[in-house]
């Protein structure tokens, strides 16, 4: 099996907060200039990210008796550097079905028995949205010591400064798990159960970078 998927995902909005309507009786749509100038307030998103893969798998079954499954899969999102935009994430499994075996052929109490594992890893991309672009803010009163008068009036014009610097490097955070398991059953599965031993533990990626 082979198949290709692909996601986009836009969002954008703006949002108006005010404060301090007179109550008269008009809708405050009407009447924002009448609303307290110190409490208003702006807000505006514009979010844009894309999803490609790429997947396959192939899966391998001999009289019953072995099984194999191997899967890989390529994702590339755009919400990670352009140095590492893709990730490789590959697993397999394998199962060995004992019961089916002709040294088990004679015992009736042992309806099931079945040794299997598997490996693979896994990605997760649910990281802040342009994480990775350089970044700037404006200041006006000289807080952030990005701007300074430029006469005897105090008033500070509008500065611009740098707060996160891009990074392209920034890559896919990969957990890696590998389990171990048997299923058995017996008079005539009458009683079943599952004993699994599983190791699950992730490849971090910083993605944090600032000044």
């Amino acid at each position: 099996m082979a198949g290709h998927s692909y996601q986009r995902l836009m969002l954008t909005s703006r949002g108006w907060y005010y404060q301090n309507f007179p109550i008269n009786g008009i809708e405050p749509q009407y009447q924002i200039p009448a609303a307290g100038a110190a409490n208003q307030t702006t807000s505006i998103i514009a979010n844009k990210n894309e999803l490609q893969s790429w997947f396959g798998r192939v899966n391998y079954d001999y009289k019953d008796k072995y099984l194999l499954t191997a899967t890989l899969r390529a994702d590339g999102s755009s919400k990670f550097g352009e140095n590492n935009r893709y990730g490789i994430f590959p697993s397999v499994a394998a199962g060995w079905n004992i019961s089916k075996e002709e040294f088990l052929a004679n015992v009736s109490t042992i309806s099931n028995l079945k040794l299997r594992a598997s490996w693979g890893r896994t990605g997760n991309q649910e990281i802040p949205s342009k994480i990775t672009k350089r970044s700037y803010k404006a200041d006006s009163n000289g807080t952030a010591q990005a701007t300074y008068p430029l006469n005897d009036s105090g008033n500070y014009p509008v500065g611009v400064y740098l707060v996160r610097v891009d990074n392209p490097d920034l890559q896919w955070e990969v957990t890696t798990q590998t389990n171990i398991g048997l299923d058995f059953g017996v008079l005539n599965n009458r009683l079943t159960g599952s004993i699994d031993f599983f190791r699950k533990f992730p490849i971090i990626s910083l993605w944090k970078s600032t000044l």
